[in-house]
């Protein structure tokens, strides 16, 4: 399937989990990719992926950093354009919510999950206007927006400003070309959810709290962020996609809210 031959990307967060299926996905389909992310491991995404990939480029750059940020949007604006912006990395306030998190806390998951999405979408839109060429931006939110757990307060917050964000840049790029839409992923396992669960994944001990009785994985989700990249999804703008297996439908108790925070 060659969908991106002949495109650029540009995916965030693309170490582990979900971006580097993102970014890998891509590629395999034809993008020359930047794959962006502060962990070293992003050196490692190219490995054994098909000869006849697309080729990634990884990028070290800490979203936090201004000056990181600057120079990424500076390659966004220039030419030639990237085509596909895909905003997935995150990062994550400690475990305990609005109690436990400090100004420090809070400067850096707005910095890393909803500035740098600004920045970098406001560059991108740039970068293909000048080039008068349509172009795709993914966002990343999330089911807790929808259904949130104790202790996850200032992720929470950023997510809910990232759906509107990609409202307001759909709006505001509608007649240029440039379409922006949001997944909303929950019930994945990824890196960050072994961490999230303790060490465990969704299902190693109990059914997870989805419709589908199943966990999702990383593919799943960078199918969806893969077609609402491409022309297949042309008439979609926009657009919030849950990525859950039905979990905002599901009344299965959900392990993470079984801790609670102590306020």
């Amino acid at each position: 399937m060659d969908t991106f031959t002949g495109k650029r990307a540009m995916v965030t967060g693309a170490a582990t989990g979900i971006g580097r299926a993102v970014a890998r996905m891509l590629a395999c389909r034809g993008a020359e990719v930047a794959a962006v992310d502060r962990d070293e491991e992003v050196t490692r995404i190219a490995a054994d992926m098909p000869e006849d990939a697309g080729p990634i480029e990884p990028v070290v750059a800490d979203l936090a950093d201004r000056a990181e940020l600057e120079r990424l949007a500076a390659r966004l604006s220039a030419q030639p354009a990237t085509d596909v912006l895909v905003n997935c990395a995150a990062a994550y306030p400690p475990r305990g919510g609005f109690p436990d998190a400090g100004i420090d806390d809070w400067e850096r998951v707005m910095r890393v999950n909803v500035i740098a999405m600004g920045v970098l979408s406001t560059a991108a839109a740039r970068g293909l206007l000048a080039a008068g060429r349509p172009g795709a931006i993914v966002n990343f939110g999330s089911l807790q927006e929808a259904m949130p757990v104790p202790g996850y307060g200032p992720y929470v917050t950023s997510k809910g400003a990232i759906t509107a964000a990609t409202a307001a840049l759909a709006l505001e790029l509608a007649d240029t070309g440039v379409r922006v839409n949001c997944v909303a992923p929950g019930v994945v396992n990824t890196p960050s959810t072994k961490a999230t669960l303790h060490g465990r994944m969704w299902g190693d001990e109990s059914v997870p709290p989805t419709l589908l009785g199943r966990a999702g994985t990383p593919d799943e989700v960078a199918e969806v962020v893969a077609f609402l990249a491409s022309d297949a999804a042309s008439f979609m703008t926009g657009a919030v996609v849950p990525v859950d297996g039905g979990r905002r439908l599901s009344r299965r108790p959900d392990p993470l809210g079984e801790t609670g925070v102590a306020w």
